[in-house]
């Protein structure tokens, strides 16, 4: 199992790379032998190797600001993206597959004084709780060879 220590301040390295991150040398995102980034990566899953990545689930809720309200009960259910996705590059890349052996979900709990519980309460009878965040969408669009301009309608 690959473990990884955080980083200290100044380093090279960030807390990116906990998650797997490493720059793409541009252009060659998909050439594994010209991509540094990449390679690096590839070190991490040669000859099968266990490693480990750590980070915040990337959902729009996770990143808003605000605290769950008491009592409040979340189900999150967690699913693999294609293949096809994730692992670009290598020509047999068809022929690999990415298999989770373990997941973790850490949780903070924050215990907040009696007197906010209570307006919190209060507040719950009357409203909704709102968790104002920002949506994010990821869209493709194909542009054909040689075109140095494009306009996408509707796209929002």
């Amino acid at each position: 199992m690959v473990h990884f220590d955080m980083p200290k301040s100044g380093e090279e390295n960030t807390y990116a790379r906990l998650q797997g991150w490493y720059m793409d040398a541009p252009g060659k995102h998909n050439t594994l032998g010209e991509n540094t980034g990449g390679l690096e990566r590839a070190k991490w899953i040669a000859e099968s190797k266990i490693f480990e990545l750590r980070g915040r689930p990337c959902l729009d809720l996770f990143e808003c600001e605000r605290l769950l309200i008491p009592g409040a009960d979340m189900q999150l259910t967690f699913q693999l993206n294609d293949p096809k996705f994730f692992l670009q590059g290598a020509a047999d890349a068809a022929n690999h597959k990415l298999v989770i052996q373990e997941a973790e979900l850490y949780v903070r709990r924050v215990t907040i004084g009696e007197s906010f519980v209570a307006g919190i309460t209060n507040d719950i009878k009357q409203t909704d709780a709102i968790y104002p965040f920002t949506r994010r969408e990821i869209m493709s669009f194909n542009i054909a060879t040689g075109m140095t301009q494009m306009t996408q309608e509707n796209v929002f």
